[in-house]
């Protein structure tokens, strides 16, 4: 009686850890499908978009050769109402593209979190029962690497940090080109329309702060 007993819980415990096992290979199976789907979908979203980025771009400068073209040609004088417009309507789609590159650094962080979840759970179930068991030591000292950008190696950059500081220098390059056409605006004789200029930062600079804490975090 003894021996069947057990013989009866040694079977219950390999039970047991079979299906531990077999949770545990689910749980590794969904995550990875999850991490595929996330990293995927952050390309999709980049290139959606990278699109109204491009054409936010685009509209800024067809406007500035317009506007540069006719400066020069004299058909705009310095102190009258249609340079201050003009610059007014660079603020505007300098405004523009600065909330665009925001939503894209917002974008990418998210991802980038969303992801690096997956990958720490991922991480929290190989190394235990893979690494650890078959002793396996990942080293990768023998793989020929290279900072320098004027080499072919290969080197650890971070692609997502790349797309990160890519809307942060979008962002700098149209605060800066913004700020540049508010001073252009200061200096005119036509204080109204530089006042309405005023009003257009402070509308944008708090819509973009209700934005953020409208995106950032919660259930929805």
């Amino acid at each position: 009686m003894s021996d069947n007993k057990d013989t009866k819980d040694s079977n219950n415990i390999l039970k047991v850890k079979c299906d531990s096992a077999d949770y545990e290979l689910e749980v590794w199976k969904r995550l990875w499908a999850s991490r595929d789907f996330e990293l995927q979908h952050f390309w999709q979203r980049s290139i959606f978009l990278t699109a109204f980025l491009v054409l936010g771009f685009t509209a800024y400068g067809s406007f500035q050769g317009v506007f540069l073209g006719k400066f020069f040609e004299n058909k705009i004088v310095l102190d009258s109402k249609e340079f201050v417009i003009c610059n007014l309507i660079s603020i505007f789609l300098c405004c523009v593209n600065a909330v665009l590159s925001m939503l894209w650094i917002m974008m990418t962080k998210g991802s980038k979190n969303a992801y690096e979840v997956y990958e720490n759970a991922l991480e929290s179930i190989l190394i235990p029962y893979a690494l650890k068991r078959a002793n396996v030591k990942l080293n990768s000292s023998n793989v020929s690497k290279s900072p320098c950008i004027l080499k072919l190696n290969a080197y650890r950059y971070s692609v997502s940090k790349i797309n990160i500081f890519l809307g942060v220098f979008s962002l700098f390059i149209f605060s800066l080109l913004g700020g540049f056409h508010f001073v252009l605006m200061l200096e005119c004789s036509v204080n109204s329309i530089a006042i309405a200029a005023v009003v257009v930062f402070i509308v944008d600079f708090i819509l973009f702060c209700f934005l953020k804490e409208k995106l950032t975090g919660g259930k929805n």
